[in-house]
């Protein structure tokens, strides 16, 4: 007698296999993606966190308080962002000592594809004694619907501004 599989069996054994597939392949991509968006989240904050932390060692160790341009500050009194944070990457560009109307600020920004994603820095309100290290995601200008969707679950909505008071 022959022990063999019939062309059935084995028809029925690659049908059952390609189902299973089909069924984990999108649980595979939906991990891959949330990884992605946490990792990216994950950075952005801790990266926030250290830099206030720098800052308010600067601040109350040394005794130096923030000043909104690198190349103009006095480096014996004040320190700049670049001081407490450098970010090195592709898509990450500095801008130093930016007055605006009503504020100071320094910051890192994340672009891709020409939109802005996220951004890191330093801001002093003009009616505010205290400086604030700030960061953001804004997840609408992600490449795929579906990160922009993952992004806006795990980052409240996909636009908030949180600051970090760091004296």
């Amino acid at each position: 007698m022959n022990r063999s599989f019939t062309l059935i069996e084995m028809i029925f054994t690659i049908i059952i296999l390609a189902l299973l597939a089909a069924i984990a392949l999108p649980k595979f991509l939906n991990i891959k993606d949330n990884a992605l968006i946490n990792s990216m989240v994950f950075n952005i904050k801790s990266s926030a966190l250290q830099t206030a932390e720098a800052a308010r060692v600067e601040h109350d160790l040394n005794n130096k308080s923030w000043y909104a341009n690198c190349e103009k500050r006095d480096q014996k009194k004040q320190f700049c962002l670049k001081d407490v944070m450098e970010v090195n990457g592709r898509y990450w560009k500095f801008y130093d000592g930016m007055p605006w109307n009503n504020y100071d600020i320094e910051k890192y920004q994340f672009s891709y594809g020409g939109h802005l994603i996220a951004e890191i820095g330093i801001k002093k309100e003009k009616n505010e004694k205290k400086s604030y290290v700030y960061y953001f995601v804004i997840c609408n200008w992600l490449p795929t619907k579906k990160l922009i969707k993952k992004c806006k679950e795990m980052y409240n909505g996909g636009q908030k501004t949180y600051k970090i008071y760091y004296y």
